[in-house]
């Protein structure tokens, strides 16, 4: 695809990393008061405070993409003439919204309420179903020679089955049910 290719989608994804760190941070509260709600028996409390925190990480994470989605062109010139013509808008667009929703928090936060639950299986089933996402479909991608806004589709797609899936299970209510 290209080195300018490259380096458009290295943009991208060095935003989804410095979004980690605040939805990581979040869960890390998530984790210590979804637990010790939990622990004391106020299993709706705990609850409230996942679903909460959750869109709050939503609410940041999605924030900050679309920021680097609308902004995009002015972080242009820091970049080589031969990365800002790859950067147009729309592929700036399709790159960076790739970014918003793959670095939405929800499923972080949700994945740190289900570790607190003592729940880590619905985590590990989430991320595994990501991870199957994106090597399946980028492998169909690849072969059918598409271009890079494709492979971020399928990347983006990822995320959302992750999310989607702890979102899912924690609206369940599986991570109430007893331990066997």
């Amino acid at each position: 695809m290209g080195a300018a290719q490259l380096a458009g989608f290295g943009a991208a994804v060095r935003l989804e990393y410095l979004l980690y760190p605040l939805a990581f941070g979040l869960g890390a509260g998530v984790l210590a008061i979804v637990g010790t709600n939990i622990g004391a028996g106020n299993v709706a409390r705990a609850a409230r405070i996942a679903w909460t925190a959750a869109a709050l990480a939503a609410g940041v994470t999605g924030c900050i993409g679309l920021f680097g989605a609308t902004l995009a062109g002015y972080f242009g010139p820091a970049y080589s003439l031969r990365i800002r013509k790859f950067m147009s808008w729309r592929r700036t667009i399709l790159l960076s919204s790739a970014s918003l929703i793959r670095s939405s928090g929800l499923g972080l936060t949700l994945a740190s309420a289900f570790q607190a639950a003592g729940r880590p299986l619905w985590p590990l089933l989430g991320i595994t179903g990501r991870a199957l996402v994106v090597a399946v479909g980028g492998g169909i991608a690849v072969r059918l020679g598409t271009d890079l806004s494709d492979l971020a589709v399928v990347a983006a797609s990822g995320l959302i089955v992750y999310g989607a899936s702890l979102t899912i299970a924690f609206r369940a209510g599986v991570w109430r049910t007893p331990r066997v």
